[in-house]
């Protein structure tokens, strides 16, 4: 993202705010009440989303799909069954280059980028200009009951410890000052800023020709022949 934000000339500033989530009109678990596909879902969600705000409508994959793709990219054995010894997630890279090179659900992306968590900018570049994130999250067991992800103390140990509930990936979708808001387990989950850069250690954007429209352009205004002469000049 560095490469494509350049310092000179400066790019400019993103705004304040941007929402990409509030006008989709539901969300999908995915299956990830029961399976550790989490990855996968929010590859689900990310496609929803520019398929829903650039044509009004969006195919709600069914479980079957779903875990067909937890198989191809994460090695998901069916006959394991939920919590089977082959139900362990999926690396978000691996799943990237899928994504890239095969396709997701009759879908590829043309490129992705790697986003430094702990850069501001970057995010908001990212999330304005594309509609999402896709960024894996070392959650504390302090929020596993919770409904948001607040800030954290400042001495992450015990159960505010990064990671000792479990690795998740999410897709966040909208920023205002002070967090942003992501779709994880079926429902919008705002996340602060504070808790974002205590827990997040990857994150990447994706550059998915379904963003944008028949008529070329991005719910945020890129141009599809724009996007490929910045990926070719990449």
């Amino acid at each position: 993202m560095a490469r494509y934000v350049k310092p000179v000339p400066p790019a400019p500033k993103p705004p304040a705010s941007a929402d990409w989530i509030t006008k989709v009109p539901s969300w999908d678990m995915y299956g990830n009440d029961q399976y550790g596909d989490c990855v996968i879902a929010a590859m689900a969600h990310i496609q929803n989303q520019a398929q829903f705000l650039t044509s009004g409508k969006f195919t709600d994959y069914n479980l079957t799909q779903i875990l067909s793709m937890y198989s191809a990219i994460g090695g998901y054995v069916p006959s394991d069954g939920p919590g089977g010894p082959s139900d362990q997630g999926c690396d978000m890279l691996t799943a990237l280059k899928y994504w890239k090179t095969s396709g997701f659900l009759g879908s590829k992306i043309l490129a992705y980028m790697e986003v430094d968590p702990q850069n501001a900018m970057q995010v908001e570049q990212a999330i304005a200009q594309f509609g999402s994130l896709f960024i894996g999250v070392n959650l504390p067991a302090a929020v596993e009951q919770f409904l948001s992800w607040p800030a954290p103390p400042a001495d992450l140990t015990g159960e505010w410890e990064p990671g000792s509930w479990g690795g998740h990936c999410v897709p966040p979708m909208d920023y205002t000052p002070g967090s942003q808001v992501c779709v994880s387990w079926g429902t919008k989950l705002p996340i602060a800023d504070p808790f974002f850069t205590a827990y997040c250690d990857e994150a990447y954007v994706v550059l998915f020709p379904g963003w944008v429209a028949a008529n070329g352009k991005s719910p945020s205004g890129l141009s599809l022949t724009q996007l490929q002469i910045d990926i070719a000049a990449l």
